[in-house]
């Protein structure tokens, strides 16, 4: 089911993925710094620098698709701009939401 999906999108999760390497790598060193150096609380490091690494990786990605098909829909800007960035932040925030509910 993932491959027919992922088809048309490749280049979409592509950047998405290079995007969530690159950022975890500099929001790891940072969280890695301020646990090991600065003494911070594991938990809150960690917490932050996860959120920040998973929203600008989805950011990235949903953008990708926003300037290659959500600019020149016939729906308007403003309704490129819901289904290409607002839903997929809104998705990944419910998600998280879920997963620390549960």
């Amino acid at each position: 089911w993932f491959l027919p999906f992922i088809n048309g999108l490749w280049f979409n999760f592509l950047i998405a993925l290079i995007a969530l390497y690159f950022f975890g790598y500099v929001f790891g060193q940072k969280a890695g710094y301020n646990i090991i150096i600065k003494n911070k609380n594991f938990f809150w490091a960690f917490f932050k620098t996860r959120l920040l690494t998973l929203w600008l990786g989805t950011l990235i990605g949903s953008l990708v698709g926003f300037f290659e098909e959500g600019l020149t829909n016939d729906f308007g800007l403003t309704n490129a701009v819901i289904d290409y960035i607002g839903k997929p932040l809104l998705g990944y925030f419910l998600w998280c939401a879920f997963l620390n509910n549960n």
